[in-house]
């Protein structure tokens, strides 16, 4: 059996030699803490509890440790904080050890359990004489600084104090407003030892460089006002376009007005035609009608495109346009050059 649990096993006989009395003043504590753990939290921390026996029994003391200590976090009892204590020392953290044992002494005093208090301060006197410490000074102390040993702040107090440290890799960091962040790692022994760290004089951090300011948008000259002659071509292209348009839709009119007088021709003879026959031709006539609309606004829009986009160039001496017309029966096709 380990050392860590020949020292649990002597915690257990220690407190059944108290007996009765012992167990009636912690069932008083337990309903004194009616606010404490909830249930569940209970639940929890007996579970890592016995967890972590199994695991000291197997030689897995630090995955042991992890597992008491979180069950003293759920749910703080006497007796896990004296496991706790026993499994740091196994482990060879000697300070936090010994801090769990000046702990446990403090709680089983307060619940007048004589032995177990009697027990624990034996531990922590025990590992006083093989404590390692560490005093760690600042050789000058910035506005807002802040000074963490393994993450955990040290407050100003403790400054310049010898403090139990765990043997192991540790990291000292220090940092202020405006000042370029100090650390430094170093090792504890696991034999007792004394080091002394001093933290130096914090560099500034360089001046921010001044704000960039957005690049101004590259100015773009002004567009030159639109001359006439752009404007009248314009219109002139527009009015060409419309043209062509209305021929085009002329041109379908066109084919369907013959289409509807063929059709209406199988209901006639001669000049006599039946009502559908009638209907067929009126019918005819209309399209025709609109075809001839249609044709005429084409026409005179392609005419006034043209005579516009050729009186707005300024040199027509060097330019020629023309513009071409064709329509045949169903189709229309129009060209120019300008």
């Amino acid at each position: 059996m380990t050392r860590l649990f020949r020292t649990c096993a002597l915690a257990a006989l220690l407190a059944l030699a108290s007996a009765a009395p012992a167990l009636a003043q912690e069932s008083a504590d337990e309903e004194a803490q009616d606010r404490g753990p909830s249930p569940q939290d209970r639940a929890l921390a007996e579970a890592l509890f016995r967890e972590g026996k199994k695991l000291g029994e197997e030689g897995r003391i630090p995955e042991a440790c992890k597992k008491f200590k979180e069950s003293q976090r759920l749910d703080p009892t006497l007796g896990t904080l004296l496991h706790l204590a026993a499994c740091y020392a196994e482990e060879g953290k000697t300070a936090s050890a010994w801090a769990a044992y000046n702990a446990a002494a403090d709680m089983a005093q307060r619940s007048k359990q004589k032995e177990r208090e009697e027990l624990a301060r034996e531990r922590a006197i025990e590992l006083e004489g093989k404590l390692s410490r560490l005093t760690v000074t600042v050789a000058m102390a910035h506005e807002g600084m802040v000074v963490e040993l393994d993450g955990s702040v040290l407050g100003e107090g403790t400054l310049g104090t010898a403090l139990p440290i765990d043997p192991g890799a540790h990291v000292l960091k220090a940092a202020a407003p405006g000042k370029r962040e100090w650390s430094q790692q170093f090792e504890i022994p696991a034999e007792p030892a004394t080091q002394n760290i001093e933290v130096p004089v914090l560099e500034e951090l360089p001046p921010a460089p001044p704000p960039v300011a957005p690049p101004r948008p590259t100015e773009r000259p002004d567009a030159p006002p639109p001359t006439p002659s752009s404007g009248k071509r314009v219109a002139g292209i527009t009015l060409g376009a419309v043209g062509l348009v209305g021929i085009g839709v002329g041109s379908y009119f066109g084919l369907r007005a013959k289409s509807q007088a063929d059709d209406a021709d199988r209901f006639c003879r001669g000049s006599v035609c039946t009502e559908q026959g009638l209907s067929g031709h009126e019918d005819a006539r209309s399209s025709a009608f609109i075809a001839n609309i249609l044709f005429g606004v084409g026409v005179v829009g392609i005419v006034s495109g043209t005579y516009l986009i050729v009186t707005s160039e300024p040199d027509r001496s060097s330019q020629s346009s023309a513009l071409w017309l064709g329509a045949g029966l169903g189709q229309v096709a129009a060209g120019g050059s300008f």
